[in-house]
C-alpha cells in the first residue's frame, strides 16, 4: 500500500535555492560609480560654463583694478555685493590700494570697520584711519606708512569675520577694528532686511 505524504514530509524535503530576477542580474560596480559621476559631472560643466561667460560677481576681498596700478591690490569694489545681495545699491569700498609686494620698510595697517571708519558723515580724507596715516608719517618718515581703510557701511562682525584670513595673508603689522554698532542692523543681522535666518553658524 502506498504511503501518503503528509505536510512534516514536505517540510524535511531541503528547499530550492530560488534567486530573484534582480539577484540575477546585479549591475556591475561600474554602474553605480556612473551614477555617482553624472551629478558631479553636471555641476563641474555648470561651473566651467559660468565662469567662461563671467557670470556674476567677483568676491576675492583684494585684487588689481586698474591697469595703471598693476602693482597695487585694493579692497575689490564687488565685495559689498556679497553681504547687500538683492538690494537695488549697494555701500561702496574705499579705493585704498597698498603694494602687492610689502616693502622692507613697510608698516602696514589695516583698519576694519562701518560707515564709521570709511569716514561717514566726513569726506574719507577726514576719516580717522586717513588721520593716522599722516600721524605715522610725521613719527616715522623711514617707514612706507600703509594705513588701509577697508570701512563699509552698514557691515557688521560677519563681514570682517571673513575679511580677516585674506587681511592675515597680506602681513599687516596692525589690525585695528572699530565696530559695534552695525551688529543688530547691518547686514546679515537679526533685525537687517538682508538676512539669511537667526542661526550664526548658518550664516557663517
Amino acid at each position: 500500500m502506498k504511503k501518503k505524504t503528509t505536510q512534516q514530509d514536505y517540510a524535511k524535503k531541503e528547499k530550492p535555492d530560488i534567486k530573484t530576477e534582480s539577484q540575477l542580474k546585479k549591475p556591475p560596480k561600474w554602474f553605480y560609480l556612473i551614477l555617482f559621476l553624472i551629478p558631479v559631472l553636471f555641476f563641474v560643466l555648470l561651473e566651467t560654463g559660468l565662469r567662461a561667460f563671467d557670470y556674476g560677481y567677483d568676491f576675492t576681498v583684494f585684487k588689481v583694478v586698474t591697469d595703471y596700478h598693476p602693482d597695487k591690490l585694493f579692497l575689490n569694489p564687488e565685495i559689498p555685493y556679497k553681504y547687500f545681495y538683492g538690494t537695488r545699491s549697494v555701500p561702496s569700498a574705499l579705493p585704498d590700494g597698498f603694494d602687492k609686494e610689502k616693502k622692507p620698510n613697510a608698516f602696514r595697517v589695516f583698519v576694519l570697520g562701518g560707515s564709521s571708519t570709511a569716514g561717514w558723515p566726513y569726506v574719507p580724507n577726514a576719516s580717522f584711519p586717513r588721520q593716522l596715516k599722516r600721524k605715522l608719517e610725521l613719527l616715522y618718515p623711514e617707514n612706507n606708512i600703509e594705513v588701509i581703510n577697508l570701512g563699509i557701511s552698514a557691515i557688521n562682525s560677519y563681514t570682517l569675520r571673513d575679511f580677516v584670513p585674506a587681511v592675515l595673508e597680506q602681513k599687516p603689522d596692525l589690525i585695528l577694528i572699530y565696530a559695534g554698532h552695525n551688529e543688530y542692523y547691518g547686514a546679515l543681522g537679526v533685525g537687517s532686511t538682508v538676512s539669511l535666518g537667526t542661526s550664526r553658524t548658518l550664516i557663517n
